[in-house]
């Protein structure tokens, strides 16, 4: 008597979940420094390429995420998009305190009371991938191209 077997459904593809660094990152050095402007976002729509250049005009300034990093310790601020709003501010103006973390290797761990990176440099594309608040996040470096703009009054 012979037995055949069919095989059975394919495994799922990986999630960004499972591609997140571990929540204990290790004490290797530093293999990239992240100091810069990146853009960032979640599922489908990541650029294909190593960094992207945004085109904007007067008064528009985009949306950005800034890392600073100093050997393996990194603060990162997030800026919202916003127009320029001339000597009197609409809004009183919010103090944005960084999310801190560290780097270890091409590991990433940021955190600030309400949001936890858990990242991966990618050398081949120069783009982090992982998780923010375990759902998928990435980020991209960004060069904002900006025309001198005349004074607002």
């Amino acid at each position: 008597m012979s037995c055949t077997r069919t095989p059975g459904p394919a495994p799922a593809p990986p999630t960004a979940t499972a591609l997140a660094p571990p929540q204990d990152i290790g004490t290797i050095p530093p293999a990239v420094d992240l100091t810069g402007s990146w853009t960032t976002g979640s599922g489908p729509g990541e650029p294909a390429v190593p960094t992207v250049l945004v085109n904007v005009q007067c008064p528009y300034h985009a949306a950005a995420w800034m890392i600073s990093q100093r050997g393996d310790s990194i603060q990162a601020w997030s800026f919202p998009a916003s127009m320029d709003q001339g000597a009197t501010p609409k809004e009183p103006p919010k103090v944005n305190r960084p999310a801190t973390g560290r780097i270890s290797g091409v590991e990433v761990k940021i955190d600030d009371p309400a949001s936890h990176y858990r990242l991966r440099y990618d050398a081949e594309s120069h783009h982090l991938r992982g998780t923010l608040n375990g759902t998928p996040f990435w980020a991209v470096r960004v060069v904002v191209n900006r025309p001198a703009c005349p004074a607002v009054p």
